[in-house]
């Protein structure tokens, strides 16, 4: 796979604005859209396709924050499953699971808060090319967003 970062030429980074992230596919994709090479061989407008295919590959992972986060990892080196859940995150990750199920929207903006935080760590360990840290708070991340996923589906049943 290519990295996503390079193919529509964005700094990689895990906050991105989504009107730069529609920009970037829009400029790549001018120059290779299928149509564009409608009046050529069948070899050009084959590689014209795939990279069109990639390019839109390439959008939908940075437009997917946990997509976005899995890209910023590999770009990282770090290959192989996240580390292992501390027992402190775990309790605490337990305990906000039954807090979910007795009064999920009192939740869901302490959940949301600590998401912005693990984000912000992120961004940080990336740019401190600290992997192990990266990979660490991505699994809090992934956590986090199952919880904040469980509270709204809990609150609006």
């Amino acid at each position: 796979m290519s990295d996503p970062f390079t193919l529509l030429g964005i700094e990689p980074g895990f906050f991105l604005e989504r009107a730069a992230l529609d920009t970037h596919l829009r400029q790549a994709l001018s120059f290779c859209h299928p149509d564009r090479f409608a009046g050529h061989s069948e070899a050009l407008r084959r590689e014209a396709e795939e990279k069109s295919c990639a390019l839109t590959q390439a959008f939908a992972d940075l437009k997917d924050p946990i997509k976005r986060a899995h890209c910023l990892l590999a770009h990282l080196g770090h290959t192989g499953d996240l580390p292992t859940m501390e027992a402190a995150f775990l309790a605490e990750s337990m305990l906000l699971q039954e807090e979910i199920e007795e009064d999920p929207r009192a939740l869901m903006p302490l959940l949301r808060n600590r998401l912005c935080e693990m984000e912000d760590f992120l961004e940080q360990a990336f740019h401190a090319r600290d992997k192990d840290a990266f990979a660490r708070h991505l699994g809090h991340y992934l956590v986090f967003k199952r919880l904040e996923e469980h509270a709204h589906a809990a609150a609006t049943a």
